[in-house]
Protein backbone atom coordinates (compact mmCIF):
# COMPACT_ATOMS: atom_id res chain seq x y z
CA UNK A 1 0.00 0.00 0.00
CA UNK A 2 1.22 3.69 -0.73
CA UNK A 3 1.47 6.08 2.13
CA UNK A 4 0.89 9.71 1.79
CA UNK A 5 4.68 11.39 3.41
CA UNK A 6 2.29 13.25 5.97
CA UNK A 7 1.10 9.97 7.34
CA UNK A 8 5.11 8.62 7.29
CA UNK A 9 6.24 11.22 8.86
CA UNK A 10 3.62 10.74 11.80
CA UNK A 11 4.72 7.30 11.98
CA UNK A 12 8.53 8.18 12.24
CA UNK A 13 7.94 11.08 14.69
CA UNK A 14 6.24 9.22 16.83
CA UNK A 15 8.32 5.55 16.07
CA UNK A 16 11.28 8.28 17.05
CA UNK A 17 10.05 9.15 20.45
CA UNK A 18 10.20 5.18 21.86
CA UNK A 19 12.88 4.68 24.28
CA UNK A 20 15.72 3.22 22.73
CA UNK A 21 15.98 -0.01 24.82
CA UNK A 22 12.43 -1.20 24.08
CA UNK A 23 12.18 -3.69 20.87
CA UNK A 24 8.87 -3.56 18.91
CA UNK A 25 7.97 -7.40 17.34
CA UNK A 26 6.48 -7.46 14.21
CA UNK A 27 5.43 -10.80 13.33
CA UNK A 28 7.16 -12.58 11.08
CA UNK A 29 9.72 -10.19 10.45
CA UNK A 30 11.52 -9.66 14.02
CA UNK A 31 12.40 -6.83 16.58
CA UNK A 32 13.22 -3.91 16.11
CA UNK A 33 13.72 -0.11 17.90
CA UNK A 34 12.45 2.90 16.66
CA UNK A 35 14.75 4.11 15.09
CA UNK A 36 15.53 1.24 13.19
CA UNK A 37 12.04 0.84 12.19
CA UNK A 38 12.56 4.51 11.09
CA UNK A 39 14.88 3.39 8.82
CA UNK A 40 12.44 0.35 7.96
CA UNK A 41 9.70 3.13 7.04
CA UNK A 42 12.14 5.29 4.91
CA UNK A 43 13.00 2.49 3.09
CA UNK A 44 9.47 1.30 2.09
CA UNK A 45 10.31 -2.25 3.27
CA UNK A 46 7.15 -4.43 4.65
CA UNK A 47 8.06 -4.31 7.69
CA UNK A 48 7.72 -0.25 7.53
CA UNK A 49 4.72 -0.73 5.89
CA UNK A 50 3.36 -2.73 8.51
CA UNK A 51 4.49 -0.28 11.11
CA UNK A 52 3.08 2.23 9.50
CA UNK A 53 -0.05 0.35 9.64
CA UNK A 54 -0.24 -0.75 13.09
CA UNK A 55 0.54 2.98 14.08
CA UNK A 56 -2.60 3.98 11.94
CA UNK A 57 -4.95 0.96 13.35
CA UNK A 58 -3.27 2.19 16.93
CA UNK A 59 -4.33 5.64 16.18
CA UNK A 60 -7.82 4.94 14.79
CA UNK A 61 -8.30 2.73 18.44
CA UNK A 62 -7.13 5.86 20.67
CA UNK A 63 -10.35 7.49 21.45
CA UNK A 64 -11.87 4.33 22.15
CA UNK A 65 -9.07 3.44 24.21
CA UNK A 66 -8.79 6.19 26.43
CA UNK A 67 -12.84 5.75 26.97
CA UNK A 68 -11.83 2.33 28.14
CA UNK A 69 -9.28 3.30 30.26
CA UNK A 70 -10.85 6.39 31.79
CA UNK A 71 -14.00 4.58 33.41
CA UNK A 72 -11.49 1.97 34.90
CA UNK A 73 -9.46 4.18 36.32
Amino acid sequence: MTYSEEIKELVKVRLMSTPPDIKISIGGFGEFTGQQLVEEVNKGTAAGDAAIRMEILFLRRMPTLSRTVSRSG
